[in-house]
C-alpha cells in the first residue's frame, strides 16, 4: 500500500514569504520572525499533519534539526530561504517546500538638518526658528521616493514608539541651537 503525502494547502496566488521590519534597535537586517504565521495556511483543512521549519534542504528531507522555537527565529542572512516540511503523523509520509524571509529596514542617510535663525520670533540671535517638516524630510532623505510612506517627527523616543504627539507640518524648536528629534518612517506595507 502506498500512502499519499500531505500537500501544501496554500491558496492559489498566496505567498508564504514573510517580510518584517528590522526594528530591534540594531540596523543589521537581522530580526526575529514568527514562522508559525504560515502553519495554518500550509495545513489548510488536513488533519493528522505536523509542520516543521528548517534552515537547509538536507535537514528538511531528513526531518532533522527543526527550527525551535519557530515562533521567534532570528534570520542569519537577508533574505533567507526557509525550508518547510509537512508530515502525516500517522503514515510518516511528507512533502517539502520553501519560502523566503526578509528583514526590511529604512536607512536615513542624513541625520542633521539646520535652518538659519531669523527674526520671525522677534529675536534673530536666540537659536530658535520654525522648521518646515517637509523641508526636513527632503534633506534627510535626499533622492528617496517617499510616496506612500508616513514620516512623522517626535520630541521623544517614547512618543515615536507610542505614535503620540507627532509634530505638525511645522515645528518651532524650544531648545536653542540644537534639539534632538526622533523620526518614524512607516512604509506602505506597515
Amino acid at each position: 500500500t502506498f500512502n499519499l503525502p500531505p500537500t501544501f494547502q496554500t491558496p492559489a496566488g498566496a505567498a508564504l514569504d514573510i517580510k518584517s521590519c528590522d526594528n530591534d534597535g540594531v540596523l543589521d537586517n537581522l530580526t526575529p520572525f514568527n514562522l508559525d504565521l504560515n502553519t495554518s495556511t500550509i495545513i489548510g483543512s488536513q488533519t493528522s499533519v505536523a509542520v516543521t521549519y528548517h534552515i537547509n534542504n538536507n535537514d528538511v528531507l531528513t526531518g532533522e534539526n527543526p527550527i525551535t522555537p519557530s515562533g521567534s527565529f532570528r534570520n542569519t542572512t537577508n533574505p533567507q530561504t526557509i525550508y518547510t516540511r509537512i508530515t502525516n503523523t500517522v503514515t510518516g509520509c511528507f512533502s517539502t517546500s520553501e519560502f523566503s524571509i526578509e528583514a526590511i529596514s529604512v536607512l536615513i542617510p542624513v541625520d542633521k538638518f539646520a535652518t538659519c535663525d531669523d527674526n520671525l520670533d522677534g529675536d534673530d540671535q536666540n537659536g530658535q526658528a520654525t522648521f518646515t517638516m517637509n523641508d526636513v524630510t527632503a534633506a534627510i532623505l535626499p533622492g528617496i521616493n517617499t510616496t506612500g510612506f508616513v514620516i512623522d517627527y517626535f520630541s521623544t523616543f517614547g512618543n515615536a514608539t507610542a505614535n503620540t504627539n507627532a509634530y505638525g507640518p511645522t515645528h518651532y524648536n524650544t531648545t536653542p541651537n540644537e534639539e534632538p528629534v526622533f523620526v518614524k518612517i512607516t512604509s506602505p506595507q506597515g
